[in-house]
């Protein structure tokens, strides 16, 4: 977040948002202005019309002004491990109770920050892909445990079938990271 705290950002300053970022203007909690890679931008009433809005000011407006900045990292952050920390009890046709454990990858970006940020990071000053990744590797983990449960592969055929179960367990999960503003 930028800047921190009590900064005032100039009228007509330039902002610059890097490829794989994006920028959030945040005014008093409510979600304002989004900008997209490119620029530089120069920040006046025509670049931030829902800002400008919040504000209630009008086309002469040239004060320094008070706003929250969130850049947001959008590269595809691959290979984000997951694994059972325990293992799970399974009921098999054939060999009755059993406990399996379970690891693997998955890959994901972000793809609505404005949701992200009223879902997940919020007004935090720093929110990174590290405190992120608890939070999905928890959910990752709670739908394998459930898939495994529910899918009614026997056992034996598990590892001959974890395209299938990745695939199952994709659908399962893509609307929970869809609500939070990512992609699986």
């Amino acid at each position: 977040r930028y800047p921190m705290q009590d900064f005032e950002i100039q009228y007509g300053a330039q902002l610059t948002v890097r490829d794989g970022q994006l920028a959030l203007f945040v005014d008093q909690g409510k979600v304002a202005d989004v900008f997209i890679p490119g620029g530089p931008y120069t920040l006046n009433t025509q670049t931030l019309p829902l800002l400008t809005n919040l504000k209630h000011w009008d086309k002469l407006f040239e004060s320094p002004f008070k706003a929250d900045v969130y850049f947001f990292n959008t590269r595809l952050q691959l290979d984000r491990k997951w694994g059972t920390p325990q293992a799970i009890t399974i009921r098999d046709k054939e060999f009755g109770m059993v406990q399996i454990r379970a690891f693997g990858l998955y890959s994901y970006k972000l793809v609505d920050v404005t949701k992200f940020y009223k879902e997940i990071s919020g007004s935090r000053e720093s929110y990174t892909v590290d405190d992120l990744d608890g939070q999905l590797r928890g959910m990752v983990v709670a739908g394998m445990s459930d898939l495994f449960a529910q899918s009614g592969i026997p056992f034996i055929d598990m590892a001959a079938n974890q395209h299938e179960l990745g695939a199952q367990l994709k659908t399962k999960l893509a609307e929970t990271f869809t609500r939070y503003g990512l992609e699986l």
